[in-house]
């Protein structure tokens, strides 16, 4: 049976997704400057051009949107300037890329499993951390009524280091001190976030280390959690 913390995570977690997914929330500005690939079929929504070569590499490079161009196509060494109009109206154009990825997260709800007949348990205590990790992102740019449209999103898997608290008592320290405070703690693991663009979710693994006297009594120390992440790029 599923406990009442999990239940509440998966909630939350699931209300996180469905406000992700609107396209409000993956609505850009402006392309980022970068390598993309696109497949054959999206070159196929651009029209044609009488002096644009034939796109072989599948490859394109983007750069800065200082001029009226909105991307420039790459093929065979040299650069082609494609315009907003080049895009077929009612179609889209799906450009991908896989870069390096380092935010600032934060992980509000930790679920601990049971230890040592200690009943399961949900932390909400204060923390940060540094993730880093590998994003692919994918863009899609579309043309309705002659308007351009540009969304985005992303996602990815890394590794966190940080730190934050957890509330030290006598209960979790098997009765070896006779008072409350709250313990300082290093934490790590591994997470997948998906990038909404507006911000950034998703799932850890990790563990906290207590970095006090009582470390070696603490029911907790270097045990297994699962908590949901809130991020935001820093790249």
């Amino acid at each position: 049976m599923i406990r009442k913390e999990v239940r509440s995570i998966l909630v939350i977690a699931a209300l996180v997704v469905i406000l992700a997914s609107c396209n409000t929330l993956h609505r850009v500005e402006q392309l980022p400057e970068g390598v993309y690939s696109m497949t054959a079929k999206d070159y196929g929504s651009i029209n044609p051009v009488i002096d644009k070569p034939a796109i072989t590499g599948k490859r394109l490079q983007v750069l800065s949107a200082q001029d009226e161009n909105l991307f420039y196509l790459r093929d065979a060494g040299s650069l082609s300037p494609l315009s907003v109009n080049e895009i077929k109206d009612s179609e889209k154009v799906r450009l991908t890329r896989t870069v390096l990825d380092l935010d600032v997260i934060t992980i509000p709800f930790k679920i601990r499993p049971s230890v040592e007949g200690f009943p399961q348990q949900m932390n909400a205590t204060f923390n940060g951390a540094l993730y880093l990790g590998q994003r692919n992102d994918i863009y899609t740019v579309a043309k309705d009524n002659g308007k351009l449209r540009l969304t985005g999103h992303g996602y990815g898997f890394g590794a966190f280091l940080g730190v934050g608290s957890v509330t030290m008592n006598p209960f979790v320290l098997q009765n070896t001190v006779d008072y409350e405070y709250d313990g300082f703690v290093i934490q790590g693991g591994l997470a997948g976030i998906y990038d909404a663009k507006r911000f950034n979710f998703g799932l850890a693994i990790g563990s906290d280390l207590l970095m006090d006297k009582n470390r070696g009594n603490w029911i907790y120390q270097g045990k297994p959690w699962i908590g949901m992440l809130f991020g935001i790029q820093l790249n």
